[in-house]
């Protein structure tokens, strides 16, 4: 692991995020470039650590938002989420940000493919996880995450699982409403 001036590596990131800020990768030649810029800056910052780590995998996470949201490529977009979780397995919020593009993608029934369908299960299955004390329970939605991974597993046609899921949303909601009537949390 290396250690890195993260201010150094915040400004580079800061001036990424500037060149590109105006940019729809409206065409393939735009994404390619992005992508050629943003490994560019990677190359530099091989086996971070510390807040170097955390802020490597935000860029990996942004890099494949915007190649899957703006340049329409979930081929080459998708990979930089899975480098973003590989650096930093423990976080939340790339799970997070990851799930919120998959939303987008699932419901277009050409991109629901099993390695996508996979990924939602294992992000939203973190995500369950992930809240495991009452308060982060509500902080983070463990409601909705439920039902999201209701609704994928019916996709997936796992009744059993979907049905599970959906009890499990319903349950810890009921015991939200219960916690917030006592004042509890």
């Amino acid at each position: 692991m290396a250690q890195y001036d993260v201010e150094v590596l915040n400004a580079e990131i800061v001036a990424f995020r500037k060149k590109y800020g105006g940019s729809d990768l409206e065409t393939a030649d735009e994404v390619t470039e992005f992508i050629a810029d943003g490994e560019a800056l990677l190359a530099k910052y091989p086996d971070p650590e510390g807040e170097a780590r955390e802020m490597i995998a935000k860029f990996y996470r942004h890099i494949g938002c915007w190649v899957v949201v703006f340049g329409n490529d979930l081929e080459r977009g998708i990979p930089y989420y899975h480098k973003a979780i590989d650096t930093c397995p423990e976080s939340y919020d790339i799970r997070f940000d990851y799930i919120t593009t998959l939303q987008e993608i699932i419901p277009k029934k050409n991109y629901r493919t099993p390695e996508i369908l996979q990924d939602a299960v294992d992000c939203l299955t973190f995500c369950i996880d992930y809240c495991d004390t009452w308060e982060k329970k509500r902080k983070h939605g463990a409601v909705t995450w439920c039902e999201e991974l209701a609704k994928v597993y019916k996709i997936l046609g796992q009744p059993k699982l979907a049905k599970e899921y959906s009890k499990m949303g319903k349950e810890i909601y009921k015991e939200l409403v219960r916690r917030s009537k006592q004042g509890i949390d």
